[in-house]
């Protein structure tokens, strides 16, 4: 994979995030780990979660880095919880082996809204 298909896959992965009702855009390996550092799930059980609860909205790209050997990237994006109101500001590394997705480390923080920003 060549890093415009990584940077490319990158992308496909973050818009199926917002709408995770529809089949993931490539195939999960089978040892497929995600990571949000409380918890570590399989596919399954990612796919499970992010279709039961709220998707965000807002959904805003950050930035996007791929490595030289174009088997991981970063991602980096900001959303809003519709039901607390809060932005946050996600992270992604993904890493990918054989064209499958291998894992998914998730870091999340909160972070004012424009409104708050604007506000000092």
């Amino acid at each position: 994979m060549d890093a415009q298909e990584c940077k490319r896959r990158l992308l496909a992965l973050l818009e199926w995030y917002k709408a995770p009702e529809s089949p993931c855009p490539f195939p999960f390996a089978p040892d497929f780990a995600h990571d949000n550092g409380a918890h570590i799930m399989s596919s399954d059980g990612w796919l499970s979660l992010l279709r039961v609860t709220a998707h965000l909205t807002d959904v805003t790209l950050a930035d996007l880095v791929v490595d030289d050997a174009c088997t991981a990237g970063a991602i980096v994006f900001e959303a809003d919880d519709p039901i607390t109101g809060l932005r946050h500001r996600i992270s992604w590394l993904v890493r990918f082996h054989d064209g499958a997705l291998k894992s998914l480390l998730t870091t999340s923080a909160m972070i004012p809204n424009l409104s708050e920003r604007t506000r000092f």
